[in-house]
């Protein structure tokens, strides 16, 4: 879409087959396609490394106004400076080279660029990021180290107030507040970023999915740490990115048909055979405009520290479509 003058294609505003998993990372490689700007800086990060790679303060400027957007920029800037067909060994985990695809459309990329980039979007980083998973051997060492370190310091307690009472029992010395109540001790570490790792034990034997589950969910709400407040499900929900993706197409189908084009004379018939557009509200031109709208402001909302005077390279219309 050079300068959003390429006559469009279903690829560019039909997201039916874009999984759940993929919202994310493809709205906002899909916004940034929008921008003149963001276009042309690829442009000079291919060109400043064919050339050798040497510091260019203006473009280090505007890499870190792009950087300011939030680590979710890092779904298109991972290989931003290697040219489109020139793998890149960027996926450390996997040892695998990522392309650098950027401004293709993202349902192009392939699958393994893909899940690299859903990765990246979700832990804006090279870790990936769920709800629960198993710790890995350095986890499980680090808890064992801050259990025995726990289970030496009580240990030491007790043989100490054994030594100072002799003959007095564990019993005794807690009712006369000699010792505090031994209630355990937690083999878990909670992070810094919120996340904790821990250890558990699942009776696979004696019950069924549902029964674990539902445990767990009782667990997690009464041990979920206070001062880490449940994230509010608001705009993060599959639902949201996929109207956000689905605005983006209505920008793009008016930069080639009017509303009344595509509404009334049925200008375009496989828009209908789209999921994105099945709903009854779409049989009225007004919402296309207002989707239209929305779209332009989903585009600053994705990426603020563009100039505010920037349009999506598809709010511009062409002649109208015949």
């Amino acid at each position: 879409m050079q300068n959003g003058m390429r006559k469009i294609v279903e690829i560019d505003w039909n997201f039916d087959k874009v999984p759940d998993e993929e919202l994310v990372a493809c709205c906002h490689w899909e916004y940034a396609r929008e921008s003149a700007f963001i276009r042309k800086l690829r442009e000079r990060c291919i060109q400043n490394w064919h050339t050798g790679g040497y510091r260019d303060e203006r473009l280090s400027v505007d890499l870190g106004k792009l950087h300011n957007c939030g680590p979710r920029i890092e779904v298109l800037m991972r290989g931003f400076y290697f040219a489109p067909g020139d793998p890149h060994r960027i996926d450390m985990q996997r040892d695998a080279a990522v392309t650098n695809s950027f401004p293709a459309p993202w349902q192009t990329l392939a699958a393994n660029e893909r899940e690299f980039r859903v990765r990246v979007a979700l832990s804006a980083g090279w870790y990936p990021a769920k709800p629960f998973e198993r710790a890995d051997w350095n986890d499980v060492k680090e808890i064992a180290e801050k259990a025995e370190a726990q289970w030496k310091k009580v240990s030491t307690e007790y043989k100490r107030m054994q030594r100072e009472n002799p003959g007095a029992s564990e019993v005794d010395l807690r009712a006369r507040g000699k010792l505090q109540p031994f209630n355990g001790i937690h083999v878990s570490i909670l992070r810094e970023d919120g996340k904790e790792v821990t250890a558990v034990a699942i009776n696979w034997a004696r019950f069924n999915n549902e029964q674990i589950v539902s445990y767990f969910r009782k667990w997690a709400k009464s041990s979920r740490p206070k001062e880490i407040p449940s994230p509010s499900d608001r705009g993060h929900k599959p639902g949201d990115w996929r109207a956000k993706l689905t605005r983006l197409a209505v920008m793009r189908l008016l930069s080639q048909f009017s509303a009344l084009q595509i509404v009334k004379h049925d200008s375009y018939p496989a828009i209908w055979k789209t999921k994105q557009f099945s709903g009854r509200k779409w049989s009225d031109f007004t919402k296309w405009r207002n989707a239209r709208r929305e779209a332009a402001k989903i585009f600053h909302m994705l990426f603020p520290v563009l100039p505010q005077e920037e349009k999506p390279l598809s709010w511009k219309r062409q002649a109208p479509a015949k």
